[in-house]
């Protein structure tokens, strides 16, 4: 059967083949007494190279007398199954076929390479036909790319060909409404998976449907929010909607693909929603999305370089054949950089960052409309080379939302319920929580109201957000006491503006004062302020309440790692210290004091020094921190105006009291 339906698409060259792969009779139902089908893994590898082998090409074929042939294929895993049918049908004649594949698994050495070719060589020298096979051209050893008398460019399969295989090998007909966009995309398995032998047509076109929707988030989503409205988003919403406009003037003929962002890097703390942001860009863009995650190259195969390389290539391949698309790429930190490789793996490495940044070139600087978005919980780990103009460029912080935006996302996860309430009171009580904390707060509340048999009501949601604190007394005050002293300090040097201080946050000191960070052009004396406001929660401990705890260290983001980072810059990247020389930019001058004791020592004394100026302050403003600190204890959360209003009610006073003992020292003498 498949040989008989090959020889008619090769004899026909058009589409009037269709009626070949009906069964007999009108009824849709299963005859018993016909012939048993053929299956949809012989009959669509079939129908593909049938129609690649067009009149057109069968003409060339016959004009040149071919016997070199290079065959190019959507994806990798189509290799496979087209080797099988041009050896099973041998449609480029008699005689014997020295078949080249390359589908992204085998060893890219150049020993391997040069065997292929001497290979190829020598079955040209012997008169027999050579056929090479693969997703990549790059990949097939260059004598037999440039040798081929005729290139094959198998096409992906569109309704019509699936519309055929389903008449051959299903029962009944698909819907009228079934088109190319119900399968565009898809990979060559992922269309047998939906293609089963056991079910009708109409259920293969439901599964291709939601299929694509659950791989690709195809379609607008009306579960998810409007971009406009998530201004929590910040600037990852402002280039967002840009993008969404310029993506409506290249559909409109205004503009190019070659005018539009094509590549850019989302990087902030875990949590942030930076995955949640992807797919509602691609609900404001109305473009298909494809999640995907650089993880899961290693934890999809089994870790050989051949198979990584494959399953990046089909990842790309996929985001071609649906383009114009958004393909997300999150974790890309897990790509090394390439300069901080160690001798052991790096060329395992440097081969893989090699071929992953081909991609991107060959991605970004096509016309088919592929925007990457990359996601990062660490920026300054990756490769530079990422980064570069033409590649992904832009990068944009993506950052906790503050009090409302923090209120968006909640609304947006309980959907219809509490929709009337304002929760704005409760979350700006939660400072520092992130999109991922108010989903699981959303989650417990649901599950309370759900097993207490009632609908959820606005205590459930406060019950999660804000759980009884179980610390001790004592661990509270300490915690409000050092979260005042950063307060304080920020607003007294007029440093900058603080944001709120908390003590409902899940850090490693138990609360949390956002304050907001330097300008990008900075002095020394701005460091160094910065630096003894990041030190006041410590000193404050010393000084109010006698003894210090671990609150002000134990994490990357802790009051003495970003002191000692800022310090490090100082002396070893922004040439603000004792010396011009430079020796490393900001995310890596704090590992040089691991191996430069000199280095390591300077930055100690200027902590040292500036922890007795950080301690003077607080001396010097402690009838401000202890209020504000009583104040966090009753309320948990203060914002910026309730802040400056207890540090100015506590200057009075302070002037007050001083101006009373001048007066008493007076009437004395």
């Amino acid at each position: 059967m498949a040989k008989r339906i090959f020889d008619v698409i090769i004899d026909s060259g058009d589409e009037s083949g269709d009626d070949e792969f009906a069964p007999d009779g009108g009824d849709d139902r299963p005859d018993v007494t016909a012939p048993a089908r053929p299956s949809v893994s012989s009959v669509l590898p079939d129908l593909l190279l049938g129609a690649a082998l067009d009149k057109a090409t069968r003409r060339r074929i016959a004009q040149r007398g071919a016997t070199c042939f290079l065959v190019i294929v959507p994806s990798s895993d189509y290799v496979g199954a087209i080797k099988k049918t041009i050896g099973r049908m041998t449609p480029f004649g008699a005689g014997t076929y020295h078949i080249v594949t390359r589908d992204g698994s085998e060893r890219r050495t150049p020993g391997a390479l040069a065997e292929a070719e001497a290979d190829s060589v020598d079955a040209l020298a012997e008169g027999r036909t050579v056929i090479g096979i693969t997703a990549d051209p790059t990949a097939l050893p260059a004598i037999l790319v440039s040798a081929a008398d005729v290139t094959i460019h198998v096409p992906t399969p569109g309704a019509h060909i699936i519309r055929r295989v389903m008449r051959a090998c299903l029962s009944g007909r698909p819907p009228r409404d079934f088109c190319d966009g119900d399968v565009s995309g898809l990979s060559y398995r992922q269309v047998l998976s939906a293609l089963r032998p056991t079910g009708s047509a109409a259920d293969a076109v439901f599964r291709l449907r939601a299929l694509r929707q659950t791989v690709f988030r195809v379609g607008a989503d009306d579960r998810l929010p409007d971009l406009r409205s998530m201004r929590t988003f910040g600037d990852a919403r402002t280039w967002g909607l840009t993008l969404a406009r310029d993506i409506a003037d290249v559909r409109a003929g205004k503009i190019g693909w070659a005018d539009v962002d094509r590549g850019v890097v989302l990087h902030g703390p875990p949590g942030v929603g930076k995955t949640l942001f992807a797919r509602i860009l691609g609900n404001a863009c109305g473009l298909p999305t494809i999640v995907a995650s650089i993880g899961e190259f290693f934890s999809s195969t089994d870790g050989h370089l051949g198979a990584v390389i494959k399953f990046q290539h089909d990842l790309f391949a996929r985001a071609r054949a649906l383009a114009p698309c958004i393909l997300f790429l999150d974790e890309i930190d897990s790509l090394p950089n390439r300069s901080t490789l160690d001798p052991h793996n790096r060329d395992w490495w440097v081969s893989l960052v090699n071929d992953f940044l081909s991609l991107v070139d060959g991605a970004v600087g096509s016309t088919d409309g592929i925007i990457i978005v990359g996601a990062t919980n660490a920026i300054e780990r990756l490769d530079p080379a990422v980064l570069r103009p033409g590649r992904l460029e832009k990068t944009v912080y993506l950052g906790p939302p503050d009090a409302a935006g923090l209120a968006e996302i909640l609304h947006h996860h309980l959907g219809s319920d509490l929709a009337d309430v304002d929760l704005m009171p409760w979350t700006r009580m939660v400072s520092g929580m992130t999109g991922a904390d108010a989903m699981e707060a959303v989650r417990r509340a649901k599950r309370t109201a759900r097993h207490a048999g009632r609908a959820i009501i606005i205590g459930d949601l406060v019950g999660a957000l804000l759980p009884p604190d179980t610390r001790a007394p004592e661990s509270i005050h300490r915690v409000a006491v050092h979260e005042a002293a950063h307060a304080v300090l920020a607003h007294v040097q007029l440093l900058t503006s603080v944001t709120s201080a908390s003590l409902a946050c899940g850090s490693q000191s138990g609360g949390q004062t956002r304050i907001q960070g330097l300008p990008p052009i900075v002095d020394l004396a701005s460091v160094e302020q910065t630096v003894v406001t990041l030190l006041a929660g410590r000193c404050a401990e010393a000084v109010l309440i006698g003894t210090v705890s671990s609150g002000a260290g134990g994490e990357q983001t802790s009051d003495l790692a970003q002191a000692s980072a800022l310090l490090y810059w100082v002396h070893a990247s922004w040439a603000l210290g004792t010396t011009l020389l430079f020796r490393a930019p900001p995310a890596q001058a704090p590992q040089l004091g691991n191996f430069d004791p000199a280095l390591r020592l300077t930055v100690e004394r200027d902590l040292r020094r500036l922890e007795v100026v950080s301690t003077r302050l607080v001396r010097r403003h402690r009838k401000a921190i202890e209020r504000v600190a009583t104040a966090l204890e009753v309320r948990r959360y203060l914002d910026a105006a309730e802040i400056a209003a207890l540090v100015r009610y506590a200057d009075r006073s302070t002037r007050r009291t001083a101006t009373s003992c001048e007066s008493r020292k007076t009437a004395d003498v």
